[in-house]
């Protein structure tokens, strides 16, 4: 943050600026201030004080004799001290809320097509991407386990966790296994797994699984040699989920082919949306990450508004992404309302629709 508190006057052009830059995404001068503020100041005052802006690092002037446009540093004061969050209507609540929960005539419980609809709800709703990624479920409960025969010795391993969440991997016999036993070893393990921590699973499953009398010794032995794969907790590809690139590549300042290029690449890789959103999920409330403030410069054109959502014990996050110059005002209220539809749909109860502010337009 700058050095020095800001007047009355520098506080009310600054964030006329950043208003202003995020409706045109053009440099802006005084005498558009003016004329679409009808503002009491004449131009000359408004250029002085956005010199002063200029040199207080919260506003740069992209080239001579254009106007201004802000800088992260500009719009991290935006967002921290003044702006504030636009309500949203009765209309953009409830088709967020009906994308989320959709029409079974109760919620949906399966977590991935939670997600799914939640990132697709947000992306058409902000006109930027939307990402999605489920938790780290190393206090998840075990709910259950199936085995498939797949053919050829192969083992569909099905793993329900919390709420809905589901981890597949496949395992491989030297020789094919009948159904019974697959259903004999199944319903082993979960009468003496169900309800566990994934965590204590990982840490105890040897113990557990010793002395047993019925199952197939091949399935068990097979189980928990690759327990740290089976019960691993990490995120991987499948919990990232994504909707709305063509919308991000829309905005004008993806047209500079280099930022497409290097959001393709960040995007591709996955672990930086790891990184972003990993640490975002572990964070309260609405958090805002911008422009320079990323650790990875793949991304330093972009910013990031993401929430939590919270399953029983656990918590994964969700957000948007776009340039730095979005509407931070709509967005943070979109991505807080929408967290907690998730959370509510994925079993935890959201706050009452009587809390939340609101604007009927």
């Amino acid at each position: 943050m700058t050095d020095r508190s800001l007047t009355e006057r520098e506080r009310t052009i600054l964030s006329l600026v950043v208003q202003s830059y995020i409706h045109d995404c053009s440099p802006v001068g005084s005498r558009t201030l003016v004329r679409r503020f009808v503002l009491d100041l004449s131009p000359a005052t408004i250029r002085n004080t956005m010199n002063d802006l200029e040199e207080a690092g919260l506003l740069v002037q992209p080239h001579t004799s254009a106007g201004r446009i802000p800088t992260s540093l500009g719009y991290r004061m935006y967002v921290d001290e003044l702006m504030a969050p636009r309500p949203l209507s009765r209309k953009e609540r409830a088709a967020i809320r009906d994308a989320v929960v959709g029409d079974q005539g109760g919620l949906v419980r399966d977590a991935a097509s939670v997600l799914d609809q939640t990132v697709r709800a947000l992306g058409d709703l902000s006109r930027l991407l939307a990402v999605s990624l489920e938790p780290r479920l190393d206090l998840g409960t075990f709910e259950k386990i199936e085995l498939v025969s797949l053919g050829a010795g192969k083992i569909l391993v099905v793993l329900t966790i919390e709420k809905g969440f589901l981890r597949t991997i496949v395992l491989e016999l030297e020789v094919a296994v009948p159904a019974e036993s697959l259903h004999e070893t199944a319903t082993l393990l979960n009468e003496r797994l169900s309800g566990l921590p994934m965590k204590i699973i990982r840490e105890s499953v040897h113990e557990r699984m010793r002395d047993v009398s019925i199952g197939d010794p091949k399935i068990l032995k097979l189980i928990v040699n690759n327990s740290e794969d089976i019960f691993s907790t990490s995120n991987e590809d499948e919990g990232i989920h994504y909707w709305g690139t063509p919308n991000i590549l829309a905005q004008p300042e993806f047209a500079d082919r280099e930022r497409m290029v290097s959001l393709m690449g960040a995007l591709e890789k996955k672990e930086i949306i790891l990184r972003v959103l990993g640490g975002q999920s572990q964070q309260d409330g609405v958090t805002i990450t911008i422009g320079e403030e990323h650790p990875d410069g793949e991304i330093e054109f972009c910013s990031i508004v993401a929430s939590p959502y919270r399953v029983g014990e656990v918590s994964g996050s969700l957000g948007v992404l776009g340039p730095t110059r979005m509407e931070y005002s709509k967005l943070v209220s979109i991505v807080d309302y929408t967290a907690r539809i998730v959370s509510e749909a994925l079993g935890e109860s959201a706050d009452d629709e009587e809390d939340q502010p609101e604007d009927d337009a």
